[in-house]
């Protein structure tokens, strides 16, 4: 686990299989659900991105990786946005 910036963590994994990638995924978040402060619960922008031997040459250094990643959490965000603008 790396501390990047603005309170950005990396998680690096040895190779896994899926089930146990989502089993891993699920269990984070699940303990990050529990956290509190004071009374407010925080919120988190949750994103991975497996790198195998299939999609390895797409991603030419951690700069890329990271790119891909933030890409997608501002894409669940707007989904999100959007869910609760139809509501």
């Amino acid at each position: 686990m790396y501390y990047l910036e603005d309170g950005t963590f990396l998680i690096l994994s040895y190779n896994l299989p899926d089930i146990i990638f989502a089993y891993q995924n699920q269990s984070t978040r699940a303990g990050l659900d529990e956290l509190q402060i004071n009374s407010s619960k925080p919120q988190f922008k949750w994103g991975h991105l497996k790198v195998d031997d299939i999609n390895a040459t797409s991603f030419k250094n951690l700069e890329s990786v990271m790119r891909h990643i933030e890409r997608d959490m501002e894409t669940d965000l707007v989904v999100e946005y959007l869910r609760g603008v139809q509501r």
